[in-house]
């Protein structure tokens, strides 16, 4: 299976063509924690979450590791019963590689699974976000491992026409409410309102001198 013929429909070009990640440590910057292993995690929004295509994508990815080919590869595929993965790996798998695609546990995972979640590293992150309400947007969180874990922040980009824009990044993964607060940011940043008020301020400010 080819990787971009897994993408769903419309995110090929989002997946694909992301703005190089910027230096400043943006909002909400905190301590990463762990180190990079050999249990990955991969997120990405597919055309079908079928067992045979999200099993023949792990595949693909872990090919592209020649020292997980030599040594041979748990791949588990979408599970979100962190409980069956546990018990995989302990009772199953005795090899050093594991790779799973698009996990569910990040959300409401028990604390007796904290241990096992903690122990991938996220290589890959790309998931679509959008908000609504007050502040309507559009955008996307990023994760993409380079080197170690605390050289690779998660970013938050939002989509402006067709491109995406790194609007800020954490060292760790951002909540739901992380994202609210950055997206509610950048647009307050970015109003024309904003701009006047500022233009406004330095105007007074000179007058003052």
């Amino acid at each position: 299976m080819v990787l971009a013929n897994a993408i769903a429909p419309n995110q090929e070009k989002a997946v694909f063509s992301i703005p190089e990640s910027k230096d400043e440590a943006g909002f909400g910057a905190g301590s990463s924690g762990g180190s990079t292993g050999t249990r990955f995690s991969v997120e990405l929004p597919l055309a079908s979450d079928s067992p045979a295509e999200l099993a023949g994508l792990a595949a693909d990815l872990l090919a592209a590791l020649p020292a997980a080919a030599t040594a041979g590869a748990c791949i588990v595929a979408a599970s979100a019963q962190v409980a069956l993965v546990e018990q995989l790996l302990d009772e199953v798998w005795g090899g050093p590689w594991a790779l799973v695609v698009n996990p569910g546990w990040h959300a409401n995972t028990p604390a007796a699974y904290s241990g096992l979640v903690d122990s991938f590293e996220a290589a890959y992150s790309f998931m679509p976000i959008a908000t609504q309400g007050l502040v309507r947007a559009e955008g996307a969180v990023l994760r993409q491992l380079s080197g170690s874990a605390a050289a690779s922040p998660w970013r938050v980009l939002l989509k402006e026409g067709d491109d995406f824009v790194q609007v800020g990044q954490m060292k760790r993964r951002p909540s739901q409410s992380d994202l609210e607060l950055v997206i509610m940011n950048a647009r307050a940043a970015s109003s024309p309102l904003t701009s006047l008020v500022k233009g406004v301020k330095g105007l007074m400010d000179k007058g003052k001198k």
